[in-house]
């Protein structure tokens, strides 16, 4: 199993451009969405083993090292900063909460993750904000 949840991560990496040094956080991904889908049967593994019935959505809303959108002060609902999605967080807050990569190349446990929406997106502000946070991401990251 190890061996195609890695085939998987390559694959991916080779596809989305993701740094090597958060490899931990996609195969960690990849094998939650494996336990939690069907193979063989009529049931998941995940279902085999516990006899609940399995809900996927919160790996599905975003692809791994999607660009999000989070918030770093409650107090500024305004503010929003950018991220990268890394997937589930379960140990920390509630349901539907995250990992996010920031700029500072730190990983962050949020629930409130929207997607960019299309017509933001476009703007040339939030273009220029996407842009700074791949200069920042890039000149912060260290994946020896």
């Amino acid at each position: 199993m190890i061996g195609v949840l890695i085939k998987k991560v390559r694959a991916k990496r080779a596809r989305r451009r993701f740094p090597k040094c958060v490899w931990d956080f996609h195969i960690t991904w990849e094998a939650q969405i494996y336990t939690r889908t069907v193979h063989k049967g009529n049931s998941t593994p995940l279902e085999v083993l516990t006899g609940d019935t399995i809900d996927i959505s919160e790996w599905t809303e975003f692809e791994f090292y999607d660009l999000v959108l989070y918030w770093d002060n409650r107090d500024n609902e305004a503010k929003q900063n950018i991220g990268r999605w890394l997937g589930v967080s379960h140990h920390i807050g509630s349901a539907l909460c995250y990992y996010i990569l920031t700029e500072k190349t730190t990983v962050l446990s949020r629930t409130t993750v929207p997607h960019f929406k299309k017509e933001e997106f476009g703007s040339p502000e939030i273009q220029e904000r996407v842009s700074e946070f791949y200069k920042s991401l890039d000149q912060n990251i260290n994946c020896n």
